[in-house]
């Protein structure tokens, strides 16, 4: 009767792990995602320059999601609701890098002479 007590009480505890594992993988870290979005909009701010040479004045998130063997989120943004841009941030190094974008779209400066960082609208994915 022990023996079987034993087992009950170790398949309980192996159903509640999984259980309590699996529902807290799905969660989502608003504040950590926030941190992400702001990092991207200063990256944008700073290194982003489009083509035609048109002022940035809308930030767009659509989407984001975490690619689970690497721990890397990935973000789709659009600018002036026209250019597509793909991000990877890496949070633990609180990187963030520029992963696609359709080419002749934008330009990659080191450092932008004139930020005009007051117009810019941002839009957040919620």
């Amino acid at each position: 009767m022990k023996k079987i007590t034993k087992i009950l009480i170790s398949i309980t505890c192996l159903v509640l792990l999984t259980v309590f594992t699996t529902g807290c993988a799905d969660k989502v870290d608003k504040k950590a995602v926030k941190q992400d979005q702001d990092r991207i909009v200063e990256y944008i701010k700073e290194k982003v320059e489009l083509q035609n040479k048109e002022e940035i004045k809308k930030i767009k998130f659509v989407d984001y999601e975490k690619n689970t063997s690497t721990g890397a989120w990935h973000y789709d943004v659009v600018i002036n609701d026209k250019i597509e841009l793909y991000y990877t941030s890496w949070r633990e190094r609180k990187e963030v890098v520029l992963s696609a974008t359709k080419e002749g779209d934008i330009n990659l400066v080191e450092n932008k002479k004139n930020i005009n960082e007051s117009n810019i609208e941002v839009i957040y994915e919620k």
